[in-house]
């Protein structure tokens, strides 16, 4: 899979999420790893099929699979699933 370190990661039924710190944010579907993002998230959680991260002073945004959407322009203090 990979030597790097993550930070943290998370799980959906088809996608695994790795926080590499200054190396960016990775979606690994089983085969290979691709790169979503060289911005450092300092959480992410996954809701659905959405992938949500917290990039601190940028925001917080929202992952579908193929772009990112901004939702909040502040540095929300935690994200949780519900």
């Amino acid at each position: 899979m990979t030597d790097w370190n993550p930070e943290n990661i998370v799980t959906s039924e088809d996608m695994i999420a790795a926080d590499f710190g200054d190396k960016g944010l990775y979606l690994y579907d089983g085969s290979s790893w691709k790169g979503v993002t060289g911005w450092n998230p300092e959480n992410i959680v996954v809701y659905g099929d959405i992938l949500t991260a917290d990039f601190g002073d940028k925001g917080l945004y929202l992952y579908d699979g193929s772009a990112w959407t901004g939702i909040v322009g502040w540095n929300p203090e935690e994200v949780v699933t519900l």
